[in-house]
């Protein structure tokens, strides 16, 4: 414990010095965090939080409202979101690229926002990367060569887990 106490302390020295603006200090352990760690801790956090580092609750508070979001929204799916899915990729096998997308957008951007309902029932994975895969190349055969592209961001794939890519 003593040994974690002076890297820590000489970490917060460090960063002190460095005025770092909005910097974070994390504490961690191996094992459980001990039950004298606040109490030992607390001047040092003290002075981290003087110089604008944050650090324990203070940073889950900052990660929630900056990154996270909720698995679904207020909306949810449309109770018939399989259906209407292969009603959209049914127009675009019917070389409908326009209507398709105008079936297929929203229910993408709808998945998209309720990332839990596919954790929660995986059965709807295999409909919405079905989806997917018609509405980017409606839009590609649309004039958008960019549309088939994969999503990048973590929270567009997260949609796609579990599904062959």
């Amino acid at each position: 414990m003593r040994t974690r106490l002076i890297v820590l302390v000489a970490l917060a020295v460090s960063a002190t010095r460095a005025r770092a603006s909005d910097g974070v200090a994390l504490e961690a352990y191996t094992g459980d965090r001990p039950k004298d760690a606040s109490r030992l801790l607390s001047p040092i956090l003290d002075e981290l939080a003087r110089e604008k580092i944050s650090s324990g609750d203070t940073i889950g508070r900052l990660f929630e409202t900056a990154v996270s979001r909720p698995a679904r929204s207020a909306e949810g799916l449309p109770a018939d979101f399989e259906s209407q899915i292969e009603r959209g990729f049914k127009l675009f096998s019917g070389g409908k690229f326009d209507e398709a997308m105008k079936v297929l957008g929203p229910l993408v951007e709808a998945a998209h926002a309720n990332s839990g309902a596919f954790a929660k029932d995986p059965a709807l994975r295999e409909p919405l990367r079905k989806g997917m895969i018609a509405l980017g190349l409606s839009q590609q055969r649309a004039g958008d060569p960019g549309a088939t592209s994969l999503p990048r961001s973590p929270s567009a794939m997260s949609s796609l887990d579990g599904c062959d890519r």
